[in-house]
């Protein structure tokens, strides 16, 4: 239950904020108000996301030629490495054009 529950206060969603304690005062779940990225009532169109993305992927590699703008990209030992404690990776430029 939130407080006051039947004023609009858009405030009530922000976790810095008085008003996203329960009514008795207690810290709020961070996951309290998500209504539709966890459970059972998640996205309704997460299933058929899932469904029809690697379908578009496939006509995408398919319709379009794809190469890198920086040719030294074409030698693997080139690419730009991430690691678990980089929290940035480099952009791989990429010109695409029509088949």
């Amino acid at each position: 239950m939130w407080q006051q529950p039947h004023k609009y206060l858009p405030e009530r969603f922000d976790p810095e904020h008085k008003l996203f304690k329960t009514p008795s005062g207690e810290d709020r779940n961070m996951a309290s108000f998500i209504p539709f990225s966890i459970g059972a009532r998640k996205c309704l169109g997460y299933n058929f996301a899932e469904m029809v993305m690697p379908i578009m992927i496939m006509n995408m590699i398919n319709s379009f030629e794809f190469e890198y703008v920086d040719k030294s990209m074409e030698d693997e030992d080139n690419w730009p490495s991430a690691s678990a404690l980089q929290s940035f990776t480099p952009p791989i430029k990429v010109k695409i054009t029509k088949k």
